[in-house]
Formats: C-alpha cells, structure tokens, sequence
C-alpha cells in the first residue's frame, strides 16, 4: 500500500490532504451546529471559572490577540516576505492574501451564524481570568508573559 501511495503526484496527495480537513471541518460544524457541544462547553467554562487563577491564564490572556485581523495582516505579511526570500515566486503573494480573506470571512460569518450562548453570570466570571496582575506591568514583563516565560512562584503573578 505504501508503494501505491508513493505513486500519486505530489499535487494529488496534497489535494487528498485538504479533502479529509474538509471533511474533518464538515463533521465538526454539524456537530457543533446540532448543538450538542454547548452545554459542555458551558460545564468546562464554569470549571474554569471556580478554580484559582495560575499563571497560565496570563500567558493565554496574552496570547488573545493572536487571532485578531491585525495580527493576522502581519504574519501574512511576514509569510509572504521569507516566501520570497526562499525563492517562490511572486505569484504566490496574492495567494496568501485570499487565504487571509478566506480565513476572515469565515470567521465573521461563522461566528454570526453559530452563535454560542453564555449566561450572563457566566459573562460576568470570565472577566476575572483577565489576569489583572499583568495589566499594570511593563511592556517587556507583557512580553515574558506572552511567551510563556513565568516564574514559578514570582510574587508578581499571584
């Protein structure tokens, strides 16, 4: 089977690849539109909500932003410069710019269309894991926090 699989051209393979993702993405928004994740989701959340704050929750508190159209314009661009750098061709560019908008439009309307309820007291209880402890620190602490970088036991986060 091995040998029937080396085979397939390469763009084949990589076609079979996206296919099962997409598959994989299908089964997971039927799932989740049947609404059978949510009152997990809400059990997890308040779990989240009724244990001590560790340092962790900073670093994801940080780590918020990754997903913001922003960010995401920057590492497209970032992408897009060492592509060059590595010799693809510039035909590539516009490429990485529609994968951007694909990927923002999907978001925007996923998230208008499946729509996930949070109660209001649990609306109220996420607000405390935003980590308040970091919000007066220095840039540079932000920074050590963002990649992870927490000293066990450091009087600062408590």
């Amino acid at each position: 089977m091995y040998a029937n699989f080396q085979r397939i051209p390469t763009l084949y393979r990589w076609l079979l690849a996206s296919f099962v993702l997409l598959l994989l993405f299908l089964l997971y928004t039927a799932i989740f539109a049947s609404g059978v994740l949510i009152n997990l989701t809400l059990h997890a959340d308040q779990w989240l909500l009724h244990r001590p704050l560790t340092s962790v929750d900073c670093v994801f508190r940080e780590w918020k932003p990754l997903g913001d159209p922003p960010f995401s314009s920057f590492l497209t661009v970032v992408l897009g410069i060492v592509c060059l750098w590595l010799g693809y061709r510039k035909r590539v560019l516009p490429y990485l710019v529609l994968l951007l908008l694909l990927g923002l439009g999907v978001e925007v309307v996923g998230k208008q269309v499946f729509s996930q309820p949070v109660p209001n007291s649990l609306g109220y209880g996420m607000n405390t894991l935003s980590c308040p402890q970091v919000l007066r620190q220095p840039r540079s602490v932000r920074l050590m926090v963002m990649m992870g970088y927490v000293v066990a036991g450091s009087s600062r986060f408590r």
